[in-house]
């Protein structure tokens, strides 16, 4: 019975890490695209004002 226990709880960890890990990547990917937007905004109001 502690074996089907052990077994159930071990799956859950792996659950939680997986999620945990793709939970990373996507706010690490949002973010990289949120400052992307934002350097990009940036770049094009100062070729405008050199211009």
């Amino acid at each position: 019975m502690s074996d089907i226990l052990e077994t159930i709880s071990h799956i859950i960890d792996l659950l939680v890490l997986s999620l945990s890990h793709v939970a990373q990547k996507t706010v690490i990917i949002f973010f990289i695209q949120s400052n992307h937007l934002i350097v990009s905004n940036t770049f094009s109001n100062a070729s405008g004002v050199c211009a």
